[in-house]
């Protein structure tokens, strides 16, 4: 078969893998609206109306990120937020770093009743912690992986299918726990959390790409949106992390062991030795 065909067709079976359509997706790309420029962020209530956004360079080349602090925090309304226990992935790329017992509230929408809520934060209370929370129930991945002393950018998602809850890190899973969410309401806040209407101290994160969609992505699909994300990756025909397979992100170009081969703890999860 010709070369450049076979390329094309991988390339092409890849794409298939990554092709998920977001219901919203904010660049900040020195700007606060989403792709469609139908909906934008705003201040959240008890910000100093002074307050502007500081844009900073994001995780790829030539991108931008928004700068999220106790004094600098947003919130938008999106009417088809994923509601009661509809399907959904929320991701979005960071750096976080919140200082001393602080709790970074990377973004949370819903309601304040019995599992009406769905947050994700970040704290460094111990170890490093990624936390969903639904009011009456929560979801820890302690050691998560996140090094808030470090520059380096991080993909955190959160997918749930109805019934079950997981949490990645990169292309890495963290945890699932089994949950029957009722969420009601469709104000999505960063930075903040729901009920706070005053700036939190301690608070310290750039966010990048969010990303909203109403089906719960597979861990092969959001490994595939992290390698198409990452610098260090962008372009590449497959990518493998190890994570106690040989399979590639997309599961297209899966390797075949030749001998013995055992899986060791890796800079991110597991490695191949």
């Amino acid at each position: 078969m010709n070369k450049k065909l076979l390329t094309l067709m991988l390339m092409v079976v890849g794409l298939e893998v990554i092709a998920q359509t977001p219901i919203y997706h904010f660049t900040f790309d020195n700007t606060l609206q989403d792709v469609s420029n139908s909906h934008v962020f705003a201040l959240n209530p008890g910000v100093p109306a002074t307050a502007t956004p500081t844009f900073t360079s994001g995780e790829s080349s030539g991108s931008y990120a928004l700068a999220i602090s106790g004094t600098y925090n947003v919130q938008v309304n999106l009417a088809n937020l994923p509601q009661g226990n509809a399907a959904r992935t929320i991701m979005m790329r960071v750096q976080s770093y919140p200082t001393g017992s602080a709790t970074n509230p990377l973004w949370v929408y819903g309601g304040n009743g019995a599992l009406q809520k769905l947050s994700l934060t970040h704290d460094n209370n111990g170890s490093s912690n990624l936390m969903t929370d639904t009011v009456s129930t929560s979801s820890i991945a302690t050691n998560c992986g996140i090094n808030s002393l470090s520059n380096s950018w991080y993909l955190v998602t959160v997918t749930y299918d109805g019934t079950t809850l997981k949490i990645y890190r990169d292309s890495h899973f963290l945890l699932s726990e089994t949950v029957n969410l009722a969420t009601a309401g469709n104000l999505l806040k960063i930075g903040q959390f729901l009920e706070s209407t005053s700036t939190v101290s301690g608070v310290g994160f750039k966010v990048d790409d969010l990303k909203i969609f109403d089906s719960a992505l597979t861990a092969q699909q959001i490994g595939a949106i992290y390698s198409n994300g990452a610098d260090l990756n962008n372009g590449l025909l497959a990518f493998y992390d190890f994570e106690n397979n040989l399979n590639s992100s997309t599961g297209n170009h899966n390797l075949t062991a030749q001998g013995a081969m055992a899986y060791v703890t890796g800079i991110e999860g597991a490695s191949l030795s």
